[in-house]
């Protein structure tokens, strides 16, 4: 039973369009917010999008599971896939997106090439594949909530963003990253995506919709994707509800709500001073990683902005990790906008942006309030 609509609507119905491409051999894209060279993608030349379904259980968060990889990647799919299988589409118009080391050599950021940091913490040039034969993963992520265009404030399309991005820097897949404003969606967007809204992963023209779906794709199925996930039940325990903390200390300034944040923050500078390496697990960055810098930089700017909290500086195991973690291109380039994670914000407690800040320029916190040791 077909009840999928061609996907090609779905890219027709996105007006605004943008297009940021990196060459294969680069390492990262230049800093946010990046001036945007127009692309004119190919006709569609499929119409319709099988979508991923599996029967395996939840994912274990805790990754005390050992994943398996196929040697070879293939393109998955199922009996059970509403539409038919087919090519991969590409769009008939242009829509808002950011490919990130792109098979096409000739097409870079701003008309140069990158030389970022690589977020993995190699070289860059050890990832397997590379050019025109690594598959093609696209990322369909919430846009921003002022203006519909640039990346928004959804803490899971950052953290599958940074997954995808480390992948991308060590040339195992090729991606391009897809906004879409969920506050006026195109027309068939829903009825394409059974009304999950994004994240949304699209490998060989077939959708991963869920979040947990998504992780476990990621890690089974993209090429390095295992690598990214690490065992370690106790770095596991010890970022678990953080983001909870935060929204209570949102809904009302509350020196025991503030004071159970600082705690959470305070056992995660402890167990950084302890094991002495860049990130949580080694000097190699992993999805716990990109789990945790996402809600460290809302708690620093939400939090600041909403009831005036402040990371402690004392806490400076903590800082030197976020160091780390804005010297990197998988951070810089999937982190939203300070205005962006502030509006975010606002609109769950039905609160209006003021119009000057809509007109703001976007601006990014990455400074360090105390001095750290490389």
């Amino acid at each position: 039973m077909d009840k999928c609509r061609p996907l090609a609507d779905f890219y027709r119905s996105i007006t605004a369009s943008a297009a940021i491409v990196c060459n294969a051999g680069c390492r990262g894209c230049l800093p946010p917010p990046p001036v945007p060279n127009l692309r004119q993608p190919t006709a569609c030349n499929r119409t319709q999008l099988p979508v991923f379904e599996e029967s395996s259980t939840a994912v274990d968060h805790t990754h005390t599971h050992t994943p398996t990889v196929p040697s070879t990647f293939t393109h998955q799919t199922t009996s059970n896939s509403k539409c038919s299988s087919g090519s991969r589409i590409e769009p008939s118009r242009p829509f808002t997106t950011i490919n990130i080391m792109s098979a096409e050599p000739e097409l870079v950021v701003n008309g140069r090439a990158n030389g970022g940091a690589s977020s993995s913490g190699g070289d860059g040039d050890g990832g397997s594949g590379g050019g025109g034969d690594v598959p093609e993963i696209e990322l369909i992520i919430k846009a921003s909530t002022i203006d519909g265009r640039r990346k928004g404030a959804c803490l899971f399309c950052q953290e599958y963003f940074m997954d995808l991005y480390l992948l991308a820097e060590l040339k195992t897949i090729s991606l391009k990253v897809t906004t879409v404003d969920m506050q006026k969606p195109p027309p068939d967007f829903r009825t394409n995506f059974e009304a999950t809204p994004p994240p949304i992963l699209i490998d060989g023209g077939m959708a991963i919709l869920e979040n947990e779906k998504i992780e476990r794709y990621i890690m089974k199925n993209v090429p390095g994707g295992h690598n990214l996930f690490i065992q370690d039940k106790e770095v596991a325990t010890l970022i678990e509800n953080l983001y909870s903390k935060l929204k209570l200390v949102l809904v009302k300034k509350d020196d025991i709500k503030s004071n159970m944040l600082k705690s959470h923050l305070q056992r995660i500078d402890t167990h950084l001073a302890k094991r002495g390496t860049r990130f949580l697990t080694g000097d190699t960055m992993c999805c716990f990683d990109c789990e945790l810098m996402p809600r460290l930089q809302h708690i620093r700017v939400a939090a600041k902005y909403f009831v005036d909290f402040d990371i402690p500086k004392e806490f400076r195991a903590l800082w030197r990790y976020m160091f780390h973690m804005y010297q990197l291109d998988a951070f810089t380039q999937s982190c939203p906008a300070d205005q962006d994670i502030i509006n975010h914000y606002k609109l769950q407690q039905a609160l209006k942006m003021k119009k000057h800040e809509e007109l703001e320029t976007p601006t990014f916190t990455t400074s360090i309030p105390v001095e750290t040791n490389p």
